[in-house]
């Protein structure tokens, strides 16, 4: 054979297994994305960095704590206000008006009022609060505080709350001395109870002095109507009167001519209404909207429901629109029911204007008989009429001045009443009492609300980390960004050189050496399982560590007692010949793909570990991805099959450099490296996607240095020293001398 190692026996038989170009391996090729809330992470990554909560509560509330040791402690002294249900107010010219005050709007107004600039300013002059330091600390020009900053600052401490669902409004007075929040809360009840019996008072007393007048004017009226009732019942001394002596009595005939031409005006003015009405509607030109505005229309009661009705499977159907397709079954039903209901709405409009026209022509039937009625019954009346119309104009006048003097004296009673009570609407339930012990600011509750806000800013700070963190730091994560296996958690390895960094004879690795153990068994049962021979190891970029775990996947293989060939085929920069070999070979891959070098024995080299040899990288001065030829490459492999058991390959990243891809076409096994917490996910995928393309799909990837808690923590009790005693191997015979 072309290179086969000095002191191998010569056979044409090969080892266990066949070599077979291509890939292995799962995967889905499209890749896959990433989980909406991955919370797998999000607690992994609580776990790692668990401090930083505690001590972000830490600091802020020792923050709050200080804050609360320094600052002053204010005591609150509450007072309780009840609002009258009613008040009676007076305007000129009107009766006594009766004001609602349960409603929300005149119990804010009344809320706004108690805490006023004018109220606040009087209380704060009335206990001399601007020359307080505690109160308003001296200007360093030493100008004294303007009334609208008294105002202000005192505002800031004074509140007055209606308590919704009553009438109750609530007073508070903060301050740093317990009696004087009390002094000032009651100054308060006093100003506000003062401010609503003067302005009682000042209405009743408005109220007497214009009452008083009009009463005056309307005894004048009333006398001179009654002398001229007197006067001229002494003219017609024979027309029959009433007992009483400011009326006359009327006949039959005056009866019914006034009953008649009542009811020819109603029957008139029903008429006109009714045209005006028939007339709107034309002008309409029977649109159903114009149709609704005229008040003859919309007021029926069936035109009201079917109009409501409307409206609201209108809106319900703005809903819908929204939410579903005109297609959609409940889009065409509330569509449907809509066009039903407009429908009916229209036709009851039109039964109601059939209505209004039958009804005009009754009622201008019956105004014609009543027209006729009315001139029989003023013929009759006439001479009556010219008697008694002048009558009973005096007569009426009398009544109408009696009538407005008795009102008169009625209101003038209630204000006299009012301004002898001078009520107020505000009653006191609730006196302010001396505060004990202080209520602002609450300790434990600042306490409290400091530790939760900033145990939650530094929880709310390690998920901003975690979620700019785009590296895979599990394999439960590298399996749903690559929909690929995880081949295996490899701890990370203290030891920074290549070379020590070899699990062989090693005793202080057992955990690496466990996880190199549990990788060739995770090999060993995919893709191809036991019949893979040939296996590539990439990564996406440099510093993965890739060379590491090739070499020491093929030191386990090795360990089992397979005869282990290792391909340096990182011609960019080698680095498995300083591990294994004293010096650098004179000839290596490189030569023996070029054809450039020597096809001896020497071309591959037998290392001191047992069942271990290397194919060292060789030296060129061609480009790597021109010395790497594909089929030179596939029939190394088929040469090297017949002399090894296993075949590892350690390549350059393809993330950076494309030399691997050609090769991973003819191995059994690919292998993609990814260091934990280091290698973007998009370079990872990358990686991934291009393998997939190139024919070479993974079989799965690695996890580097991974963390302790992607570590699966197997067992590795007495078998940490595996690397080191390596069992007898099994050497490879000729056809017929097995």
């Amino acid at each position: 054979m072309p290179f086969a190692p000095a002191g191998m026996m010569m056979s044409g038989s090969p080892g266990p297994g066949s070599g077979n170009a291509g890939g292995g391996g799962g995967g889905d090729e499209n890749g896959g994305a990433l989980p909406i809330v991955d919370f797998a992470g999000i607690w992994q990554a609580v776990k790692r960095r668990w401090w930083v909560p505690f001590l972000t509560g830490a600091i802020i509330t020792s923050g709050v704590v200080y804050w609360l040791l320094t600052s002053p402690r204010y005591y609150t002294a509450t007072a309780l206000l009840a609002v009258e249900q009613q008040k009676s107010s007076f305007l000129p010219g009107e009766s006594f008006k009766v004001e609602d005050l349960k409603s929300l709007e005149v119990l804010k107004s009344i809320e706004q009022e108690i805490v006023s600039q004018g109220v606040l300013l009087k209380v704060a002059n009335e206990h001399h609060l601007r020359d307080d330091p505690t109160f308003a600390p001296p200007r360093k020009n030493g100008q004294a505080l303007q009334d609208d900053e008294v105002a202000y600052r005192l505002g800031k401490r004074v509140s007055a709350v209606l308590d919704r669902g009553t009438r109750l409004i609530k007073i508070s007075v903060d301050d740093t001395d317990p009696q004087r929040a009390k002094d000032i809360c009651e100054s308060i009840l006093a100003q506000a109870t003062r401010q609503s019996t003067d302005a009682t008072s000042a209405s009743a007393q408005l109220a007497r002095r214009t009452l008083t007048e009009e009463k005056e004017r309307i005894e004048a009226k009333l006398a001179a109507s009654q002398k001229a009732v007197d006067e001229f019942r002494a003219r017609f001394p024979s027309l029959p009167l009433d007992e009483h002596q400011n009326d006359m009595k009327t006949n039959n005939v005056e009866d019914a001519v006034r009953t008649t031409s009542a009811a020819v005006t109603a029957a008139q003015g029903e008429a006109t209404r009714l045209e005006n009405t028939l007339k709107q509607i034309q002008e309409t030109g029977g649109k159903i909207d114009l149709l609704l505005r005229l008040p003859e229309i919309a007021q029926r009661e069936e035109v009201a429901s079917l109009k409501r009705s409307l409206t609201e499977k209108q809106t319900a159907f703005a809903v819908i629109d929204a939410e579903y397709l005109y297609k959609h079954p409940r889009h065409k039903q509330a569509l449907q029911e809509i066009t039903e209901t407009s429908s009916q709405l229209a036709s009851t409009i039109s039964r109601a204007v059939s209505g209004l026209q039958n009804r005009l022509e009754k009622v201008r039937q019956d105004a014609k008989g009543l027209n006729q009625d009315l001139a029989r019954r003023k013929q009759e009346n006439v001479e009556f009429q010219k008697v008694s119309g002048e009558f009973a104009t005096l007569a009426s006048v009398l009544k109408a001045e009696s009538a407005n003097y008795d009102r008169v004296l009625s209101r003038l009673k209630d204000a006299e009443v009012n301004s002898a009570m001078g009520a107020s609407i505000l009653r006191i339930v609730d006196v302010p009492l001396k505060p004990t012990s202080p209520v602002k600011p609450d300790r434990k509750l600042m306490t409290a609300a400091g530790w939760i806000f900033g145990f939650g800013s530094g929880l709310g700070l390690v998920l901003v980390l975690h979620f700019m963190d785009r590296t895979l730091r599990g394999i439960d994560a590298g399996e749903k960004l690559l929909r690929l296996p995880g081949l295996a958690a490899l701890p990370p390895d203290p030891i920074m050189t290549l070379k020590e960094s070899m699990l062989h004879g090693r005793p202080d690795a057992a955990a690496q050496s466990e996880a190199f153990r549990s990788l060739r068994t995770a090999l060993s049962i995919l893709g191809k399982g036991s019949a893979s021979r040939t296996y590539l190891f990439t990564a996406s970029r440099q510093g993965e560590g890739t060379s590491y775990t090739a070499m020491n996947f093929a030191l386990s293989l090795a360990q089992q007692g397979y005869r282990t060939l290792l391909i340096d085929a990182n011609l960019r920069n080698p680095s498995l010949d300083h591990v294994f070999l004293p010096e650098r070979p004179a000839t290596g891959l490189a030569d023996h793909l070029s054809g450039q070098g020597t096809r001896d024995a020497t071309a591959c080299q037998r290392t001191q570990v047992p069942n271990i040899y290397l194919f060292a990288s060789g030296v060129t001065n061609r480009h790597p991805s021109e010395v790497l030829n594909e089929q030179a490459f596939a029939m190394l492999l088929q040469d090297a099959a017949k002399w090894f058991h296993k075949i590892v390959i350690d390549t350059p990243p393809i993330g950076q450099v494309t030399d691997a891809l050609p090769l991973a076409r003819h191995v059994d096994t690919v292998c993609l490296v990814v260091r934990a917490a280091s290698t973007p996910r998009a370079e990872v995928l990358r990686a991934a996607n291009k393998l997939t393309m190139a024919g070479a799909r993974p079989a799965g990837f690695i996890l580097n240095a991974a963390p302790k808690d992607a570590l699966s923590g197997g067992f590795v009790g007495d078998f940490a020293a595996g690397f080191s005693v390596p069992p007898a191997v099994r050497a490879l015979t000729a056809p017929g001398q097995s």
